[in-house]
């Protein structure tokens, strides 16, 4: 188990960009991701050099639960979030996606989230603090490229954070800071292939980016 942070791509190597493999010991680096996060997306992410195992976790047809945390441009209505949980199409591509579950948090302004938006799009963002935001919880069971991030756009939000922080039954450890990385135990191992907790406001908690609002 990784607590992968921002800024690493998903991959065992790459000649541009620093990845994942810098985060684990010496003796782990063998292993191998299990999925990939994108480069601006945190949280848990597994390694491991069981092929079959991978191969489970990854399967639509397996519907293992993907859990992120995400902050968000723009407000997230009752009617998107119906659209979401009844099953859509992906912004931009048009590909079918399963229906999914969404917990809206709380609306927020732009300048509630800066701390989150990435540098290169800070001062643009904050020309407009006022602007509209969204922080919620969203669980998937496919995982298509960037699939929550399309899933956002096609109800018109546009995500700016985003945290996985579950697995199945098995949550991101607290106790890791960003770039750390443990072994699982056995109990872990199999929580993978449980069922994901139900979803509501206090379940994730300790997991959620802290924001200070005046």
């Amino acid at each position: 188990m990784l607590n992968k942070p921002r800024g690493l791509i998903t991959a065992c190597r790459d000649e541009k960009n620093r990845t994942v493999m810098e985060c684990l010991p010496e003796e782990y680096k063998h292993l191998r991701p299990v999925g990939r996060l994108d480069k601006e997306t945190e949280g848990l992410l597994l390694f491991t050099d069981d092929g079959k195992f991978t191969q489970t976790l990854l399967d639509p047809a397996s519907g293992i639960a993907k859990t992120y945390a995400f902050l968000c441009f723009g407000h997230l209505t009752e009617e998107g979030i119906n659209e979401l949980q009844s099953g859509t199409c992906l912004y931009a591509n048009n590909r079918p996606a399963k229906p999914c579950e969404v917990l809206l948090q709380r609306y927020l302004t732009v300048q509630d989230v800066g701390n989150y938006i990435s540098e290169r799009r800070r001062e643009h963002h904050l020309n407009n603090p006022t602007g509209k935001a969204s922080q919620g919880i969203i669980r998937i069971t496919e995982g298509q490229k960037h699939e929550v991030r399309l899933l956002l756009r096609t109800v018109r939000c546009a995500v700016l954070y985003l945290k996985r922080l579950s697995i199945g039954n098995l949550m991101l450890d607290e106790n890791l800071a960003p770039g750390e990385s443990r072994l699982l135990t056995q109990k872990e191992v199999q929580q993978l292939l449980q069922p994901a907790p139900t979803l509501t406001q206090d379940i994730y908690k300790h997991l959620l980016p802290p924001i200070n609002l005046p």
